[in-house]
């Protein structure tokens, strides 16, 4: 069952407005009508940036409806935002998570800084799959296959042996040989 989406406006000095979205255009440009909770009913631009749209029950309408706590979430845990919004949103990208998140009142700078910083860590989350900017959330853990698990079974000798001899090696490969080499190797102490 698909959950009711809701628009919620945020203009300077009031508080966040809620309605329940009626009808959407057919393009991304086009009207949105909403059927505000005191009962008014308005047609607004898709691109009109003082509305958000979000779905009942979602974080993100948490993050609507009440000022500040994204800040706090953001401030305690980019990583645990951003995979919320991804996860939400079923496939995004980088651009859009971003427009996402600026919309909340979020810093650009700051968005794109903790990106940077949590990005690899977006890549190896098991719900989550990454091609280039693209984000998927999948509710299934997703199973990551290693390009390089034949270079890592292979034995010490063979692996010390393409180290020694292989021209063009790129780094993954190399660390994929130097771990076959070390599990012959005595743990350090």
């Amino acid at each position: 069952m698909k959950q009711e989406e809701l628009a919620v406006r945020l203009a300077p000095g009031a508080l966040p407005r809620r309605g329940t979205v009626l009808q959407r255009g057919k393009t991304a440009s086009a009207s949105v009508l909403i059927l505000w909770d005191d009962g008014d009913q308005e047609r607004v631009k898709a691109t009109d940036r003082s509305v958000g749209y979000a779905r009942e029950g979602s974080r993100h309408l948490a993050w609507l409806l009440e000022p500040g706590l994204i800040d706090e979430d953001f401030n305690a845990d980019p990583l645990g935002v951003f995979t919320e919004v991804i996860k939400e949103a079923g496939k995004i990208t980088v651009t859009m998570l971003v427009r996402s998140l600026t919309q909340l009142g979020l810093d650009d700078r700051d968005i794109r800084d903790a990106y940077a910083k949590t990005k690899d860590a977006l890549k190896i989350h098991p719900h989550i799959e990454v091609k280039g900017a693209s984000h998927r959330w999948s509710d299934a853990p997703i199973v990551r296959v290693d390009p390089y698990d034949h270079l890592r079974k292979l034995s010490p000798h063979e692996a010390l042996d393409q180290l020694a001899t292989g021209k063009n090696l790129r780094a993954p490969q190399k660390a994929a040989l130097a771990d076959a080499v070390r599990s012959a190797l005595p743990p350090l102490d």
